[in-house]
């Protein structure tokens, strides 16, 4: 039997971002192979128990309600005590759940640090998936997946402060990748940043494309033709550009707000920018409203906390997804615009140039003129527009979904 074990401690996150993206689809897969294996469609028939350790209770139920094919996914939920065999902890902690759960990441931080790192495997675990390096103990004898993503933080000053960014020094992300049996690297980008930092892993890296689902319960036509999302914004019958990411620095908002403000002062220009995603960095945010008023832009839109199919509405209906990242270690929101049929605008900076091929317009994120002249273009030359449109269509196909769950059977069965 397979007891597969899955880190759910980056859904807990209060704010979604390109991670969670990533690691929903993950479940996603894992929910359909172990549905198939349970009624004898693969190939090597073993019984599939998923485990989930570090999911708060209350995330779990919002994303059963978000996702009903999480529903009945995850055979056995443990807390990080329940998991490292701590819960005489809990009937003495004297605070809140979430303050011991730090307390156990801290402690198994430090333990890491002076290379003690494993656990007795009381439940009996055969794998564990990591979709994103966190300190934890690993039960004896599993075979130890960790996805990575990029490193652009360790070239942060400041970013890994061990008292606030624990996960993120690197000699934790050493000793982590140190215990993996593979490191799935999400491009080619990723994969050479992780063999730079960490060359005693290079034999370790693979090469493992992420792929979207199919959008639930919304088909194309639904999408164009929902009214509901676009009255909120004052968007219906208007043309516009959008932009979705978490907000913060790395994604360029202020290039891209002093870019738009040389195309408002242009004689005719009808377009409004919609600005969507979640507030990663707070006083990013604040300087971007700042620089909105500064700038006096007149034909900006807001859209804070977006849902998964607002998201894909508000895609589908526009002109084309602004995304002049100055680094990116993959970048959803590319494989998301070509799903909704539209085409990108990307820096030429990180992973974008090689996930985005021809279905991109690459522009230089450091220089507001270029990300200007690249939104216009796509204004002035609906041909072109629609090329972008097509050459997106077929790069999607190279992230497919059966191939990336191909991978993870591969894992799990051999």
């Amino acid at each position: 039997m397979i007891r597969l074990a899955l880190d759910f401690r980056s859904l807990n996150y209060s704010v979604r971002t390109g991670i969670n993206i990533y690691y929903l689809n993950v479940l996603k897969i894992l929910a359909e192979i172990k549905e198939e294996n349970s009624l004898g469609k693969t190939s090597k028939f073993q019984k599939i128990e998923i485990i989930g350790f570090g999911l708060d209770p209350k995330v779990q139920l919002n994303l059963e309600k978000e996702f009903p094919w999480m529903a009945n996914f995850i055979d056995e939920s443990y807390s990080l005590t329940e998991f490292y065999n701590l819960t005489f902890l809990e009937r003495k902690w004297p605070f809140s759940k979430s303050k011991l759960n730090r307390l156990i990441n801290i402690t198994s931080w430090f333990f890491n640090r002076i290379n003690i790192h494993t656990t007795d495997n009381n439940l009996q675990i055969s794998h564990i998936f990591q979709p994103q390096i966190k300190s934890v103990f690993l039960p004896e004898k599993v075979n130890f997946v960790v996805a990575v993503h990029d490193f652009f933080y360790l070239e942060i000053p400041n970013w890994t402060n061990p008292f606030t960014r624990p996960n993120e020094v690197y000699s934790l992300v050493k000793n982590n990748l140190s215990k993996a049996d593979q490191i799935w690297a999400n491009s080619i980008s990723t994969a050479n940043q992780t063999a730079s930092f960490f060359p005693e892993t290079k034999d370790k890296i693979k090469l493992v494309y992420p792929a979207l689902s199919k959008i639930d319960s919304f088909d194309q036509n639904n999408l164009k033709s929902s009214s509901k999302v676009l009255s909120k914004l004052n968007l219906v019958k208007e043309q516009y550009f959008v932009s979705i990411s978490g907000i913060e620095p790395r994604k360029n908002w202020v290039n891209l707000l002093q870019a738009w403000k040389s195309l408002e002062e242009k004689t005719g220009w009808n377009y409004k920018l919609v600005l969507a995603g979640r507030i990663v960095d707070n006083q990013y945010y604040y300087d971007i409203l700042d620089l909105i008023t500064t700038l006096k832009l007149a034909n900006v839109v807001w859209f804070l906390d977006i849902s998964e199919e607002e998201k894909h509405v508000v895609l589908c209906n526009s002109v084309s997804l602004l995304y002049p990242s100055l680094f990116e270690g993959f970048g959803f929101p590319i494989l998301e615009a070509w799903q909704s049929e539209v085409p990108a605008i990307v820096g030429n900076m990180g992973a974008s140039m090689e996930i985005g091929k021809g279905g991109v317009l690459p522009v230089n994120p450091l220089d507001c003129w270029d990300i200007a002249s690249g939104i216009e273009l796509l204004t002035a030359d609906e041909g072109f527009r629609q090329e972008l449109i097509k050459n997106g269509q077929k790069r999607l196909q190279e992230f497919n979904w059966q191939e990336y769950k191909n991978r993870f059977e591969k894992w799990i069965f051999e």
